[in-house]
C-alpha cells in the first residue's frame, strides 16, 4: 500500500512501530516565531553487549497532518 502526502515524521513513527523498536518518542515544540518543530527519536537494537547505545534524532518543521 501507498500513502499519498504523508509526512516523513509520520512514515518514520510507522517504521519504528512496524520493526518493534525498543523505544521511539514523538517530540513536538513551539519555536519563538511561532512554528512548530517536530521530531522522532528512535533507538536502535544493540547487535551485541559490547555497544553502547545509539540513539538517532530525526526532525524537521510541521506539517499540518503532522499535528
Amino acid at each position: 500500500m501507498f500513502v499519498v502526502g504523508a509526512s516523513y515524521l509520520s512514515l518514520l513513527q510507522a517504521v519504528a512501530a512496524k520493526c518493534a523498536l525498543p523505544y521511539a518518542s514523538l517530540l513536538c515544540e513551539a519555536a519563538d516565531d511561532g512554528s512548530v518543530l517536530c521530531g522522532i527519536e528512535i533507538e536502535l537494537p544493540l547487535l551485541n553487549l559490547q555497544q553502547t547505545y545509539h540513539g538517532n534524532y530525526f526532525s524537521g518543521h510541521a506539517q499540518k497532518q503532522d499535528l
